[in-house]
C-alpha cells in the first residue's frame, strides 16, 4: 500500500494553533529497533456483555475488527513466531484469542499462562505495511467454547493493553506504533455506540470511543539512536467539524515538527492520512501531541521510518526523486522522450537515513521491469555525473533520455570510492516511465483497392479521384489499406523502446457526424508498436463507409502504468499534455498518455462499386389486351423502377454516399430491339425503336443515404416501316434497356466492369406489333335514308392486309377530338368535321352531315350520314384525318408510300336500279 503524500492537500489549511484543553500522557520507553514489534494500546473486542469489565467500555464488534484491522509497519523482512498479549482480560477463562495477519487466519497453540499465541505456520512478512485483527472463541448455548460458526452464539469479549509480535531475530522495524483507537475533543458524542462506519450507512457519524479524552492527547517515546522518519500516518481518521487539529513532536520542551489536520472526512478511510516529516530525530525522549478544539478520532498512529530498504530495489546508499520531494519516499514523475528533466539525489547511510557525502557519482538509467537488486538491473543509458559537496542532497539538472522505457529507475554509483572498498550504489526508490512526446498515424495505400505505402491518403472532397483523372487520393470503402506511424521526440526524432498497444480512434470529419451521417465499421481498434524506431504498420486496415476521417492514437496511459506512474498519480491521468505547467494539481507532471498531437486526415473513402436491381419492367400493348401498331406509342404495364446502391467491399450500403459525396450522374438510357428468340439475339431482324418518350426521375441526392430508387415513366414507339412489314409476334417481342453506371470518381457498376453497363432484358408485353392501316369504303344509298360509311382497321399479315379484330381501342370522332380518327367531309374543296352540314355535289343538290359514329369494336366502325331528303341527290367525299394516329395511314395513290389519309365517296340517289325496288343498300359483314 502506498500512502497519500500530504494529508494537507486533502483538507483546507489550518487557521491557527488549537488551544489545549487537557492532557493525557502515555510514555513508551522502547527504542525504535529490536527483534520484536511492539503495538501498545488498549483494545476491547466483542459485544460488551459484561458492562464495565473491559477497557475501553464499548467494544469493536467482531465483524468490524475484521473489516477495520490494526495496521503495523516493518522495515525489514521478518518471520513472526508468536503474538503476546499484555493485560489480557477474557470473558471466559477457557476462551482464547485468534489473530488474522494480512487476511490469513492463524490459530496455533495458545499458552494461557503466558498469554501467548504461537503462529503455525509462522508467517514471513516483507518490509512494508501490514494488518492485524484479533477475535476470540465463542460460547455455545450449552456453555462450551466454539469457533463462532453457529447461528446461536455469544461472543466471548476480550481486552488487552498491548500486543507484541515476537520475531525470530533481527531488527523488525524502526517505525513507532500506537494502536489504541482514540477520540480527541470535547466529548459531546454520548450515543454509547459500538465502533463502525456509520457514515457509510447514511447515519450521522459518531466517534469511537464515545467520550472524548479532551485534548491535547500526548504519547511519549524514547529513541536509543538517531532515527530518520519520513512520515506520520493516522489510520481511519474521522474529522467532521472542520474546526481543525494540530500534530506536534517535541523533544523536551522544544518543538521539532508540526502539521495541521483540518477538513471533513466522516467515513473511515482505509488509506492513511499521511503527514510528511522527512527529519532525523536524535536519540532521546520525545512526545507526540494530538490536539483538537472539537472532535476527531482515529484507529492508530505510525511514526514511519523507511528503514534500509524500500520497495523491491535496495536504496544501497543513494536515492533519486523529484526536486523537493521526500528524501526516502519521494516519487519520480513520468518523463518525455528527448525532454530535459531535473532530479534530486540523496545520499544515505547504512541505516537508510540521509547523511552528508562529498564526491562524484555516476548516473544511469536502468530497466526496472524486473524486481532484481539495484546492481543487477540492466543499464539502458548513461545520464552523466553529479557532485555532492559535503551534503546529503543535491539537484541535478538537464537530464535527458531520447527513447522510451515503460519502467525505469535511476542508478547512482559512487565514482571514486577510494582504496579497495566497493562503491556505494543505490537506485531510485520509485520507478518511472519515459514516454514518447507524441505518436503519429498515416493512412496509405498502393492504389484505391490495395494496401501499400505508395500514396498518402490525405484527400478531401474538393476534386475527383485520381482514378477518374482528378487530383484526390481516394480509397474504396471496405478495401484493405495501410496504417503506419511511429513514436517521436518533440524534435521529430523517431523513438525506440515504445512497445505498447495503442487505441486507434476514428472520427468522421466529412460529412459531419451529426446524427444523419454514419461513422462506419472500421478496423483496427488498436495498433501495437514494435518497440523500435519503425513504429508500427498494418496492411489490413479497413473502413466501410464514405467520407473523410480523422485518426488519433492514444495508449490510454498504459505505458505509464508499467511503472505504476498512472496508478500512483505520478502523471496526469487522462491527459497527453507535454506541458508540465498545465498540470491541474500544480505539481509539474506530464500527461500519462502517449498520443497523437492532432488528428490525421484519412481518405477520401468512396464506394467500392454500385449494385443495381430493377423491378416492374414489362410493357403494355397500346390497345390493352390487344396489340400495338408500328408507330403507335406504348407504355409500361406497371411501375418499373431501378434501385442503385453504393456499397462497400463487403456489400454493405455506404449511407454517407449522398450530397456532397454523391457524384453519380443521371443515366443515359439506351433502348434496343432484339425481337426474335433469345437464342438469336441481335439476329438482324431488329426494328427501329424510338425511346425519346421514355423517361425516368432521379431522386433528390441530398437524402439518398447511399441508395436511390429511380422510377420509369413515358412511352416507346416501334418506328413504322415505309413499306408493310410482317408482325412481331407477342412471344417474340423483346426490348433491352442499357445504361452505363459510373460516377465522377470512377466508381462503377460491379466495380471493374468495362464498359460499366447495366442491362434490363428482355422487356416484353407490347406485342404483337403490327403494320396497320385504316380502311374506309365507298357507300351509296337512297336519299330518303341515312347512309353508313364503313371503317375497318387492318394489319399486314406478311402477305396481305387483313382485319385487325383485336383493335377495340382506336377512337373515331366526327367532331375533331384529339387522339382519335377525325372523320371529315369535303365542303366545296375544304375539309370540315363530319358533324358539320355540307352540300352534295354532282346531283340535284341538298345537304348532309354526320349524325353518329362508332369507335372500332373488333376492328370495325361506321360513320352515319343524314339522308338529304326527297329530291336531293349527289355525293360527298369522306376522309379520315390521321394527323394524331399516323400509324394507320394508307397508300391511296399506289406509290408504295403509306403516308396518305384514307378517302371515299358517299352517294345519295344517283344509282336508280329497278323501279320495283324501293331502295337498296350494300350490307358489309
Amino acid at each position: 500500500m502506498k500512502p497519500m503524500t500530504g494529508y494537507k492537500s486533502r483538507f483546507p489549511s489550518a487557521t491557527g494553533r488549537v488551544a489545549a484543553l487537557a492532557a493525557v500522557v502515555l510514555l513508551l520507553a522502547a527504542g525504535p529497533a529490536g527483534a520484536d514489534v511492539s503495538l501498545p494500546g488498549e483494545q476491547h473486542i466483542g459485544d460488551d456483555e459484561l458492562g464495565g469489565t473491559f477497557v475501553p467500555l464499548d467494544p469493536v464488534l467482531f465483524d468490524r475488527m475484521g473489516v477495520y484491522p490494526t495496521h503495523f509497519h516493518l522495515t525489514e523482512e521478518v518471520t513472526v513466531t508468536e503474538v503476546r498479549f499484555e493485560g489480557l482480560v477474557m470473558e471466559n477463562d477457557n476462551g482464547r484469542p485468534y489473530v488474522t495477519i494480512d487476511g490469513t487466519d492463524y490459530s496455533g497453540n495458545w499458552d494461557a499462562g503466558n498469554d501467548t499465541l504461537a503462529l503455525d505456520p509462522a508467517p514471513t512478512l516483507a518490509p512494508g505495511l501490514h494488518t492485524l485483527a484479533v477475535t476470540s472463541d465463542c460460547i455455545k448455548s450449552n456453555g462450551g467454547i466454539g469457533n463462532c460458526t453457529g447461528v446461536s452464539r455469544t461472543e466471548n469479549d476480550l481486552s488487552f493493553s498491548e500486543m507484541t509480535l515476537v520475531t525470530q531475530s533481527g531488527a523488525a522495524t524502526q517505525s513507532m506504533h500506537w494502536v489504541r483507537r482514540r477520540h480527541a475533543g470535547d466529548g459531546q458524542d454520548l450515543q454509547d455506540d459500538d465502533y463502525e462506519d456509520l457514515g457509510n450507512s447514511g447515519q450521522e457519524p459518531f466517534f469511537y470511543p464515545d467520550s472524548g479524552e479532551g485534548g491535547p492527547i500526548t504519547v511519549g517515546f524514547s529513541l536509543g539512536a538517531d532515527t530518520y522518519f519520513n512520515a506520520l500516518w493516522m489510520f481511519r481518521l474521522r474529522e467532521v467539524t472542520g474546526s481543525g487539529g494540530e500534530l506536534t513532536l517535541r523533544r523536551g520542551g522544544t518543538e521539532v515538527w508540526s502539521d495541521t489536520i483540518t477538513g471533513d472526512s466522516p467515513d473511515l478511510q482505509d488509506t492513511p492520512a499521511a503527514f510528511p516529516i522527512d527529519t532525523t530525530l536524535e536519540a532521546g525522549d520525545y512526545t507526540l501531541e494530538i490536539a483538537a478544539s472539537e472532535d476527531f478520532s482515529w484507529d492508530s498512529v505510525i511514526l514511519k521510518a523507511p528503514g534500509p530498504t524500500s520497495g523491491t530495489v535496495g536504496l544501497g546508499g543513494f536515492n533519486a526523486l523529484e526536486p523537493g520531494a521526500d528524501a526516502i519516499d519521494g516519487p519520480l514523475h513520468t518523463k518525455v522522450s528527448g525532454g530535459s528533466f531535473d532530479v534530486d539525489l540523496v545520499s544515505l547511510n547504512n541505516a537508510g537515513n540521509p547523511q552528508n557525502f562529498n564526491g562524484d557519482v555516476e548516473l544511469e538509467l536502468v530497466d526496472a521491469t524486473s524486481a532484481s537488486d539495484c546492481a543487477d538491473l540492466t543499464a539502458v543509458a548513461s545520464l552523466g555525473t553529479a557532485t555532492f559537496n559535503n551534503e546529503s542532497r543535491t539537484t541535478v539538472s538537464g537530464l535527458t533520455y531520447g527513447n522510451a522505457i515503460g519502467a525505469a529507475r535511476i542508478r547512482v554509483t559512487e565514482a571514486n570510492p577510494g582504496g579497495n572498498s566497493a562503491p556505494a550504489q543505490g537506485c531510485s526508490q520509485d520507478s518511472f516511465t519515459v514516454r514518447p512526446h507524441h505518436l503519429t498515424v498515416e493512412a496509405r495505400d498502393a492504389d484505391w483497392e490495395t494496401a501499400g505505402t505508395g500514396r498518402r491518403l490525405d484527400g478531401t472532397n474538393d476534386a475527383a479521384c485520381q482514378a477518374a483523372g482528378g487530383s484526390e487520393p481516394c480509397h474504396k470503402a471496405g478495401r484493405a489499406f495501410t496504417l503506419e506511424g511511429a513514436a517521436f521526440t518533440a524534435g521529430g526524432t523517431a523513438v525506440s523502446g515504445f512497445d505498447q498497444a495503442t487505441s486507434m480512434n476514428w472520427g468522421l470529419m466529412e460529412p459531419p457526424h451529426d446524427g444523419g451521417d454514419t461513422l462506419g465499421t472500421r478496423s483496427p481498434s488498436q495498433v501495437t508498436f514494435a518497440g523500435d524506431s519503425t513504429g508500427y504498420r498494418t496492411d489490413s486496415a479497413s473502413y466501410e463507409e464514405v467520407g473523410v476521417l480523422e485518426l488519433t492514437l492514444t495508449d490510454q496511459g498504459n505505458f505509464a502504468a508499467r511503472s505504476g506512474d498512472r496508478s500512483d498519480d505520478h502523471c496526469v491521468t487522462g491527459s497527453s499534455s507535454n506541458d508540465p505547467s498545465a498540470d491541474p494539481a500544480g505539481e509539474g507532471r506530464f500527461g500519462c498518455q502517449a498520443a497523437t498531437e492532432a488528428p490525421a486526415t484519412a481518405g477520401r473513402f468512396v464506394p467500392d462499386r454500385f449494385e443495381l436491381a430493377h423491378s416492374g419492367f414489362a410493357f403494355e400493348p397500346a390497345c390493352a389486351g390487344g396489340s400495338t401498331y408500328f408507330g403507335e406509342p406504348f407504355g409500361w404495364a406497371g411501375a418499373p423502377e431501378v434501385v442503385v446502391t453504393a456499397v462497400a467491399g463487403d456489400g454493405s450500403t455506404t449511407r454517407n454516399y449522398e450530397d456532397p459525396f454523391w457524384r453519380l450522374p443521371d443515366f443515359a438510357d439506351r433502348y434496343e430491339d432484339d425481337s426474335g428468340t433469345e437464342e438469336a439475339a441481335d439476329d438482324g431482324d431488329d426494328h427501329a425503336l424510338d425511346a425519346s418518350g421514355a423517361t425516368h426521375q432521379l431522386p433528390d441526392t441530398a437524402e439518398t443515404a447511399g441508395q436511390a430508387t429511380i422510377p420509369y415513366q413515358g412511352t416507346l414507339v416501334y418506328d413504322r416501316p415505309s413499306a408493310p412489314a410482317a408482325p412481331i409476334g407477342a412471344g417474340d417481342q423483346w426490348v433491352k434497356l442499357r445504361f452505363d453506371v459510373e460516377d465522377g470518381d470512377g466508381i462503377r457498376y460491379e466495380g471493374g466492369a468495362s464498359p460499366p453497363t447495366y442491362e434490363i432484358s428482355p422487356i416484353r408485353g407490347a406485342g404483337p406489333v403490327r403494320f396497320g392501316r385504316l380502311a374506309l369504303e365507298n357507300a351509296h344509298g337512297s336519299e330518303l335514308t341515312d347512309l353508313n360509311v364503313p371503317a375497318r382497321a387492318e394489319y399486314y399479315d406478311g402477305e396481305r392486309f387483313v382485319a385487325n379484330r383485336e383493335d377495340d381501342c382506336t377512337p373515331i370522332s366526327m367532331s375533331g377530338a384529339a387522339d382519335a380518327v377525325r372523320l371529315q367531309l369535303d365542303d366545296g374543296g375544304s375539309w370540315v368535321a363530319a358533324e358539320g352540314e355540307v352540300g352534295l355535289l354532282g346531283g340535284t343538290g341538298g345537304t348532309t352531315q354526320g349524325t353518329a359514329t362508332t369507335g372500332l369494336a373488333g376492328g370495325y366502325g361506321t360513320l352515319t350520314l343524314a339522308a338529304p331528303g326527297e329530291g336531293s341527290t349527289g355525293y360527298v367525299d369522306v376522309r379520315a384525318d390521321l394527323v394524331e394516329l399516323p400509324w394507320l395511314e394508307v397508300d391511296r395513290d399506289g406509290d408504295g408510300s403509306f403516308t396518305e389519309y384514307p378517302q371515299v365517296r358517299a352517294t345519295f340517289g344517283r344509282y336508280r336500279g329497278d323501279d320495283r325496288i324501293l331502295y337498296w343498300q350494300e350490307v358489309f359483314p
